[in-house]
């Protein structure tokens, strides 16, 4: 009996632990402030470090594009979690996550491949949705300009046919 109640103390302790990830990843996307994608990766890959359901120590290593963030040392260590994606404007991206300590399969692996891949599409989400705002915005900032050229020109064409 009390063997059964640290094993369901432990796993309600790892998800809390993955709770409080997804709480983590959607506070930073929905900051107010701009930032650059590749700020936003960093902080993912810090918050996957601080909230892992694992208590082990990780490594997070988080790459789009040509910018690669790490949270500790990655060398020589093999990635058990890799997820891959590819942003709307066709930036690709991975985001991995290692042990630093050396231990045998765990139970949670599935578990915690579902939670990383749930993170990785939180992200290309958030960054399918700012692509499309700075796209929307950049097509309401050139119909403006047309429309501004439009009105111009008329206004020159009426007042020259009078």
């Amino acid at each position: 009996m009390a063997a059964d109640n640290m094993h369901l103390v432990a796993d309600l302790g790892s998800r809390v632990r993955g709770l409080t990830l997804f709480h983590d990843v959607c506070r930073i996307l929905q900051r107010d402030d701009l930032v650059s994608a590749g700020d936003c990766l960093g902080d993912i890959a810090r918050a996957i470090e601080r909230s892992w359901p694992r208590r082990d120590p990780i490594a997070v290593r988080a790459r789009l594009g040509t910018f690669e963030v790490t949270t500790s040392s990655f060398e020589n260590l093999a990635p058990p979690y890799r997820t891959q994606f590819t942003l709307a404007d066709g930036r690709a991206g991975s985001i991995d996550v290692a042990y630093l300590d050396d231990h045998g399969p765990a139970d949670d692996t599935q578990t915690c491949q579902a939670l990383l891949e749930d993170v990785t599409e939180m992200f290309k989400i958030a960054g399918y949705r700012a692509w499309e705002y700075f796209n929307w915005q950049d097509y309401r900032y050139a119909s403006t300009e047309w429309m501004k050229t439009y009105i111009e020109g008329r206004r020159v064409t009426v007042r020259a046919s009078r």
